[in-house]
């Protein structure tokens, strides 16, 4: 198994390596270690003395955003924040968000919207500049649509350079 889990130890999350869900609680991919606090974003404290930060949804979806701010160059004012399953976000943690650029990458699914526009307007009120990015009409390089940040890592050759553009995915 990997883990997730921050420098604040609120939270920790457990997902196998073959990506095969636990039997042990009900066939979920994640696992929320006992005690945690799901609504904690990891890596929030952690991006306290940075300007931007590049908020998504889960484990995979924060390996891939600490990924593209390491090829963008991004290292040295941008961090990664992940929400673990959608939910608000705990009100003790908007605090960080306060002035700063916020890029929401959700989930290309109807789940996602939703989670998106509660946690725009959460952060929106925290008082940062907040949008989301879109994946729509992307695909991977096996022809699957691009569905959140985690596919956008395999994104299909041709599409990665027909919107060249969007290769400044952080803000």
């Amino acid at each position: 198994a990997w883990f997730i889990m921050d420098g604040s130890r609120r939270v920790a999350q457990a997902r196998r390596m073959d990506g095969q869900p636990w039997p042990e609680i009900g066939d979920k991919k994640a696992w929320t270690l006992r005690g945690s606090q799901a609504v904690w974003p990891a890596g929030v404290e952690e991006s306290a003395p940075f300007a931007t930060v590049a908020v998504c949804e889960g484990s995979p979806d924060l390996l891939a955003a600490h990924h593209f701010i390491w090829t963008e160059n991004r290292a040295h004012d941008c961090a990664a924040v992940a929400i673990f399953g959608g939910a608000n976000i705990h009100e003790e943690a908007l605090r960080f968000f306060a002035d700063k650029r916020v890029r929401i990458f959700r989930h290309l699914d109807a789940a996602g919207d939703a989670a998106m526009n509660r946690w725009a307007k959460q952060i929106a009120d925290a008082g940062a500049v907040v949008d989301a990015f879109n994946f729509g009409g992307l695909r991977q390089a096996d022809g699957t649509p691009v569905e959140d940040l985690n596919d956008c890592a395999r994104i299909h050759a041709d599409d990665f350079l027909t919107h060249r553009c969007l290769w400044n995915l952080l803000p």
